[in-house]
């Protein structure tokens, strides 16, 4: 439901369930409570309690905010709620392995899970945007202009905002291929996780396109160079792909609104450079603004009203948590980054290819505000989860 957002905004609109997400999260955070009183893990009761302290403090920075500008009662709470959205995520790696499931069942799910996205966005790309226009546009009418640029987000809610979800997906496929036995199964794979940068080059974001190239490469790299020791191999591979390259090129840039959204001049013109430095300028350099931000919720434009001032986000994960609640609001997107250097151990292809997902999450985190949007925090505290369980799900 959450990686195809707008076809359940679309489908409860004017309804009570138009609050579908915020209900997702209650029932899992109830459940997620009732798990840590009764678990004996005590990783996991570590970052409930971390958790815990930081809402506090973030509930006392809410009070200061509502006194100093008098932001409405629904924007703090959604603001804290996208803030923790993604902790209840972390029980269901929890949940599989007491289900007594098979983790290969588990990285299938996710598998299936991309290649419906993938093949959604090809046949929104062959039909013109059929399903962006019915699920998207419809409700927000703002949105017809990318359909004109050529871009596609099938049932999400935009072109940019399920990148790191698609990352993870990718990430289940590799994984799937590394412990398959079957060479046919492994093709077939490797077919599929090709399919997934397709899919991400057709929605015209280069952000999605690098983070799914950068989970291929390192995973891929290592399996071949590392894995199976066939250093030459990958020397091979690169002296084949620049042989192909102007072909893979002449397909890709078929169509002339690729041409120019992934041309060198489109990236050269980009704004978002001097966004970034506002960015620091404003909330790095000002060591107030750095150490507690300047009010919860501040650059956060959903469920503001008209009257109440709303600030930037700076085209910036980082930047935009800094100027709402400071340094504690950078700790809270990392905890599942410091959890995964924390226990890293040994390296093996598992650790590799989680930490490539991991740095796609610190990358689009940095070029875009989706790093905290709410399906990347699922699948972030996802996998989190997964690497605290990692001896179940590390096949090896």
């Amino acid at each position: 439901m959450l990686a195809n957002g707008s076809l359940f905004t679309w489908l409860f609109q004017g309804t009570p369930l138009n609050i579908w997400r915020q209900l997702i999260w209650l029932i899992g955070l109830m459940f997620f409570i009732r798990y840590i009183r009764i678990t004996d893990s005590w990783e996991l009761k570590k970052i409930a309690r971390n958790h815990g302290i930081i809402g506090y403090v973030i509930f006392i920075q809410a009070l200061l905010t509502y006194a100093i500008y008098n932001f409405n009662v629904v924007r703090l709470g959604y603001a804290f709620w996208a803030y923790f959205f993604g902790l209840p995520f972390l029980l269901l790696p929890y949940l599989w392995v007491e289900s007594g499931r098979k983790p290969q069942t588990f990285y299938n799910i996710f598998i299936i899970l991309g290649l419906f996205l993938t093949i959604g966005l090809v046949i929104d790309f062959v039909s013109g945007g059929f399903f962006t226009r019915m699920f998207l546009v419809s409700v927000v009418s703002s949105s017809e202009g990318m359909l004109d640029d050529g871009r596609f987000c099938f049932l999400s809610e935009a072109p940019t905002t399920f990148g790191v979800y698609y990352s993870f997906c990718l990430f289940c496929t590799l994984y799937r291929l590394y412990i398959s036995n079957s060479n046919a199964v492994k093709l077939i794979l490797l077919f599929i996780a090709f399919s997934f940068i397709i899919g991400a080059w057709l929605t015209g974001s280069r952000q999605i396109v690098f983070a799914l190239a950068l989970v291929f490469s390192v995973s891929f790299v290592y399996y071949i160079g590392f894995v199976k020791d066939k250093k030459s191999y990958v020397l091979i591979g690169l002296v084949i792909l620049l042989l192909i390259a102007p072909s893979i090129q002449s397909f890709l840039f078929s169509e002339k609104s690729y041409q120019e959204r992934y041309s060198s001049e489109s990236i050269e013109e980009d704004t978002r450079y001097s966004s970034w430095e506002r960015g620091f300028k404003e909330n790095v350099e000002n060591v107030e603004v750095f150490l507690i931000g300047k009010g919860v919720a501040l650059s956060q434009g959903q469920k503001a009203l008209d009257t109440e001032y709303v600030g930037s986000h700076y085209e910036n994960t980082y930047y935009s948590r800094l100027s709402e609640i400071g340094i504690i609001g950078i700790i809270l997107l990392l905890i599942p980054i410091i959890c995964l250097v924390r226990n890293w151990g040994r390296i093996t292809f598992f650790n590799i290819s989680l930490l490539s997902f991991f740095l796609s999450y610190i990358f689009i985190s940095y070029i875009s505000p989706n790093g905290s949007h709410q399906t990347t925090q699922m699948v972030i505290y996802l996998a989190c989860g997964m690497y605290l369980k990692k001896d179940y799900y590390s096949i090896i």
